[in-house]
């Protein structure tokens, strides 16, 4: 069965948090951690990037990340060269 959905790698940065004592020193050198998703583009909106990691029939889908379009970086559509051989 071949997926109709395109596969894609996305860059985005996430939320650094904690729930400790810190100095306002260390916190300033505290940055968004850089992150990256692979799966099916779903959709795309001003608002919103949806990925599935898995789809059945296109009618089911599992394993989804709903991202702000405000926090991704980049997004890179994913060729397929060929089968790895088990």
């Amino acid at each position: 069965m071949k997926n109709e959905l395109p596969r894609v790698e996305i860059v985005w940065r996430d939320i650094v948090e904690s729930a400790g004592w810190t100095s306002r020193d260390d916190v300033m050198k505290v940055e968004p951690e850089m992150c990256s998703s692979i799966g099916y583009l779903l959709d795309i909106t001003d608002d919103v990037v949806r990925i599935v990691s898995s789809t059945v029939n296109a009618s089911k889908e599992s394993n989804y990340q709903v991202l702000p379009r405000g926090v991704v970086k980049s997004i890179h559509r994913l060729r397929r060269d060929r089968e790895i051989k088990q």
